[in-house]
């Protein structure tokens, strides 16, 4: 025997805690679902109270897109809304959900790759913050609040934007160990994307492609290939 040991290449799944990147996909992918879940059930509310049409119609009759209409109109067909309506704070929860999910999959990776870590995790708390801020004032609004207003698409690009760049500092953190290497490619590239177009997609993305990422990742084990 040599006596030498094998070279290492920094590439096993032994750089990462696979049970805690596990359990922070899986709020990744449980945030997605509350959001998703929460804006159906709006839907649905406003397709069984008629709202929905009424909004539709004055849309037509303003001649802009129903996601235009202006905030008086909106209040008009809905009524004043009530700082009681839980929506409004589930979907605070799922924000925040994401952003822990981000920071306990970035705890999960080995010390010498913490520096994206933390960038992910610092892009993930302003993300969840901005969405969070992004119901309150809609909250606002709809309880008459107009003097706000203007903080909406700030807030919703901001979202977008530090979403992206938490999910690709994410990748880039858990890349050495091969986890979900191309899926997390994917991401990366979409999340990119997504941070250069922020100021004109929705704020679901960023959800949207943590729910991609966390899906192989919340099944993730030392021996598959993802």
């Amino acid at each position: 025997m040599s006596g030498t040991r094998p070279a290492t290449t920094g590439t096993s799944r032994d750089d990462v805690d696979v049970p805690r990147v596990r359990r922070g996909a899986r709020l990744l992918v449980g945030s997605f679902a509350v959001l998703i879940a929460m804006i159906v059930v709006d839907l649905v509310r406003t397709v069984l109270d008629g709202s929905l049409a009424a909004e539709t119609a004055a849309a037509e009759e303003l001649g802009v897109d129903v996601n235009e209409l202006p905030p008086e109109v909106v209040a008009q067909i809905h009524g004043e809304q009530s700082l009681l309506d839980p929506m409004p704070y589930l979907l605070i929860a799922g924000a925040a959900a994401f952003a822990f999910g981000i920071a306990t999959v970035a705890r999960a990776v080995r010390p010498a790759r913490r520096g994206s870590g933390a960038v992910a995790v610092t892009a993930a708390v302003v993300c969840a913050a901005a969405w969070s801020a992004a119901q309150v004032v809609a909250l606002l609004v709809g309880v008459g609040g107009k003097a706000v207003e203007g903080w909406l698409p700030v807030l919703v690009t901001v979202t977008c934007a530090t979403g992206g760049v938490a999910l690709v500092a994410l990748v880039v953190a858990l890349r050495p160990s091969g986890v979900a290497r191309r899926t997390g490619t994917v991401v990366a590239g979409l999340a990119g994307a997504s941070v250069v177009a922020s100021f004109a997609l929705p704020p679901l993305v960023p959800f949207v492609l943590g729910a991609v990422l966390g899906a192989p990742l919340a099944v993730a084990r030392r021996s598959s290939t993802l």
